[in-house]
């Protein structure tokens, strides 16, 4: 993985349901003035601008981008943010990632100008259809092909909302900041489950997205024993 360059803009790749709202308030201590949110608005459709990340306020200042980049709705990185050399992000099993959303979609979606995306169905029903909204937030259009590439080349570290502590001590020491404790915030409840076989067939279905999540998770822990951190560590 790469070094971070303070002085040249980072993105951070916030994957819808893995913790991301809740770190956020994490890096809005350590970048202050030099964090800018980019999310579209649910409500009325509007989708984030493109910001001028080469011109911050103060040539000193650190700025990260941290927010959805969802190719898929037209606001990805690519032809946006070609410029961009650096990344951060978290990520979740992609089964418990589709299901929290389905929750939290379900929950406050019912004012969303765009209804198509606001699953009516039960869950079972929608897990045996849906795909992960999960890699077409990347820097680049995954392939089996690519990922590791992609991950290895672009990202200063990535982590998993399993072992959320330990990321943060990860992201704190690669970018120079000191961890700060993690605020739970927007935290979806369910009230259905799924059976096994409906989780079996997931797994199948998305071997692309597992084959992503397994090599990042695989790679947090190379860099936690690389710095020193305890994946078991606490804030």
């Amino acid at each position: 993985m790469i070094k971070y360059q303070r002085l040249e803009p980072v993105i951070f790749v916030h994957i819808p349901k893995t913790a991301g709202t809740s770190v956020q308030k994490i890096f809005a201590t350590w970048f202050g003035k030099g964090l800018i949110r980019h999310y579209a608005d649910g409500i009325t459709g509007e989708l984030p601008p493109v910001f001028d990340l080469r011109h911050s306020e103060s040539a000193t200042q650190a700025v990260c981008l941290y927010g959805h980049f969802n190719q898929l709705r037209g606001f990805g990185i690519p032809g946006r943010y070609d410029f961009v050399t650096q990344y951060l992000t978290i990520v979740r099993d992609p089964i418990e990632q589709t299901i929290s959303e389905y929750f939290y979609i379900r929950r406050v979606g019912r004012n969303w100008k765009d209804q198509s995306r606001v699953p009516t169905g039960s869950l079972e029903d929608h897990i045996a259809s849906a795909k992960p909204n999960f890699l077409n937030h990347f820097p680049d259009v995954i392939t089996k092909d690519n990922y590791r590439d992609v991950i290895e080349e672009k990202f200063i570290a990535v982590g998993t909302t399993e072992q959320l502590e330990a990321t943060i001590n990860l992201f704190a020491k690669r970018l120079g900041f000191k961890p700060v404790e993690i605020p739970r915030e927007n935290v979806t409840l369910r009230d259905q489950e799924i059976s096994d076989a409906h989780r079996t067939a997931f797994i199948e279905r998305n071997k692309l997205e597992y084959l992503v999540y397994e090599y990042c998770k695989q790679r947090l822990q190379d860099e936690l024993q690389a710095a020193h951190i305890s994946e078991y560590s606490r804030l």
